[in-house]
């Protein structure tokens, strides 16, 4: 069963009617993806509206209260983190929402996976100074083309920013690990923590926007990163997956083509 739009049209010779031709159109996927944009607007809408509550109720009690300056330096440091957030939250929102715009462009340059990496890793341990990052080889590639992947840099750059960001947030002791493996057909990039990981329920539904897992605590956040990370490996012809491994260990897993 699927739904279906049907148009009707009346074949005339003469002015008179011979027949009639009908045409019907399966809608379904159509339906499916109204439905999802519906969601997700419904979802960012809600969320948008939360942090905007909050602060407008900060700052109604602060105009109703006599503090002292340092109670409303507090207030005002309060309402500054939240501003944040909500900047992060809509840059978060655009992004998705180019990204969702952006295809897969065969006039790409070919990028050397591994010097993107090491690039990234410089930019993140300034970010991060107190994280432990790790980058190594689980074999060393026999030729240049099995690190070259065509792509667009920034992107790539934002996607694995954002993998080795959630790897430091959650783990137990701010170590990163990032390793990458190599054949013929694709490089593997494997970022790994040590934390709580996740379910199996939960790791079927962490590409979903504004899904968080039971590992998060207390950590702020919105829920879209993965999403984000996800739609991008997607755009250059990837995949993005998650495996829960012994003692402990995560492993988020990119595998992307390499150059033929």
């Amino acid at each position: 069963a699927y739904e279906a739009k049907t148009s009707i049209s009346p074949i005339l010779h003469d002015g008179v009617l011979e027949f009639i031709v009908g045409i019907e159109r399966d809608i379904t996927e159509e339906k499916e993806i109204d439905k999802a944009k519906s969601e997700f607007v419904s979802i960012a809408s809600h969320e948008l509206r939360t942090p905007l509550a909050v602060m407008l109720s900060q700052t109604e009690a602060a105009l109703n209260s006599n503090y002292d300056v340092e109670g409303y330096r507090k207030v005002l440091i309060s309402l500054k983190e939240d501003q944040q957030n909500l900047i992060e939250l809509t840059n978060s929102l655009l992004l998705i929402s180019q990204n969702e715009q952006i295809e897969f462009m065969d006039e790409w340059p070919y990028l050397r996976i591994d010097e993107l990496l090491f690039d990234t890793v410089a930019y993140f341990n300034k970010s991060f100074p107190d994280a432990k990052t790790a980058f190594s080889f689980d074999n060393l590639p026999s030729e240049d083309e099995q690190l070259m992947v065509k792509g667009n840099e920034s992107l790539l750059r934002a996607a694995f920013m954002n993998l080795m960001k959630n790897a430091y947030l959650y783990s137990e002791d701010q170590s990163v690990n990032i390793r990458l493996i190599t054949d013929n057909k694709t490089v593997r990039i494997k970022f790994q923590n040590k934390g709580d990981q996740l379910s199996v329920e939960e790791a079927e539904k962490m590409m979903i926007p504004f899904f968080r897992g039971s590992n998060v605590g207390k950590k702020k956040g919105f829920g879209l990163g993965l999403a984000i990370i996800n739609r991008i490996i997607i755009i250059h012809k990837g995949s993005l997956s998650y495996k829960a491994i012994s003692e402990n260990l995560n492993s988020f897993v990119v595998v992307l083509p390499v150059k033929k």
